[in-house]
């Protein structure tokens, strides 16, 4: 939950959004930009990551894992805050695409 490990997991999705295959990456990123965006009344300009002041204020709004509001970030890091899942879904591109020509 460190910001640098939170910016480096940003960069991975930002690369990974560039292959047409992949839905949107979903991670703890998510939760941490959403989380911002929220506190600063839901403005669409503050979906980004936060700056360390932000993210060290921001912090004791996070649910911690230990809370009883632990299921989101649950999904996303374990308990001990060293392994983190980035969920995507591939397109199923092993199946053929007929195409149908027309004849006037």
């Amino acid at each position: 939950m460190t910001l640098p490990t939170l910016n480096r997991i940003d960069r991975l999705q930002d690369t990974l959004s560039t292959y047409p295959e992949l839905s949107r990456a979903l991670s703890v990123v998510e939760v941490i930009k959403t989380a911002k965006q929220a506190f600063y009344n839901g403005d669409p300009q503050y979906y980004s990551m936060p700056s360390s002041s932000e993210l060290t204020f921001m912090g004791s709004y996070i649910p911690d894992l230990k809370s009883k509001n632990k299921n989101l970030l649950r999904n996303f890091i374990d308990s001990n805050y060293q392994v983190t899942r980035i969920s995507v879904q591939m397109a199923n591109i092993g199946t053929k695409i007929s195409t149908v020509s027309r004849r006037a």
